[in-house]
């Protein structure tokens, strides 16, 4: 998003995001053309290159929009959780938490999505920083009280990695396939197998 567009009306920005969403879902992102999303929104083309350039920039600030709602509740319900078991927990649930809603709204476009590996790193590369700093945080709080063990910073690096690797692969296989939902059903077992792995107890 370019640095123009926060100058912008943030009403008229959301109506962009809202029916950009809307159109992606029902036509997927190649048929879907910015004058369907000036249409939608009321607005000339012209008027919508004011806001976005092409609709690349829109599909990709409704990505970054519900990747940071996304990380403002898990933030939140990790902070309101007192101990590291909890706080891990809430972090797990909250990271698949609408996975199933979302693979059914980007149903119609995400094959095109992961066409573009680059893309796909580019998208991420947010998402893996907001990762490993509540990971980074839920270990230092539970070595500060004794839930977890005293661990040397490589070790710690290691947890962190391998628990954010092995995330993302399971939300991508719940993602991608039904056949996985059954996990969700188990976030409690996942986070407590996962964190009794550095766990004093």
């Amino acid at each position: 998003m370019s640095v123009s567009q926060v100058e912008r009306d943030p009403v008229i920005m959301a109506e962009i995001l809202t029916e950009g969403r809307e159109l992606f879902k029902r036509y997927g992102f190649k048929k879907t053309t910015m004058e369907d999303i000036a249409k939608m929104v009321g607005k000339s083309k012209s008027a919508l290159y004011y806001y976005f350039k092409t609709k690349e920039e829109i599909f990709e600030a409704i990505i970054m929009h519900d990747m940071k709602q996304q990380h403002q509740k898990v933030a939140a319900a990790v902070k309101e959780a007192s101990t590291a078991r909890e706080k891990f927990r809430s972090f797990v649930k909250g990271m698949f938490e609408n996975v199933k809603e979302k693979a059914e709204v980007y149903s119609v476009y995400r094959a095109e999505l992961f066409e573009s590996a680059k893309r796909i790193l580019e998208l991420t590369e947010e998402k893996d920083r907001f990762v490993e700093h509540q990971l980074k945080d839920i270990l230092l709080f539970g070595i500060s009280n004794g839930e977890v063990k005293h661990l040397q910073s490589m070790e710690m690096e290691t947890w962190v990695n391998m628990i954010h690797w092995g995330l993302k692969q399971v939300g991508m296989k719940i993602f991608m396939n039904n056949e996985n939902d059954y996990i969700l059903d188990n976030l409690d077992f996942l986070a407590d197998s996962l964190f009794d792995g550095v766990s004093t107890r």
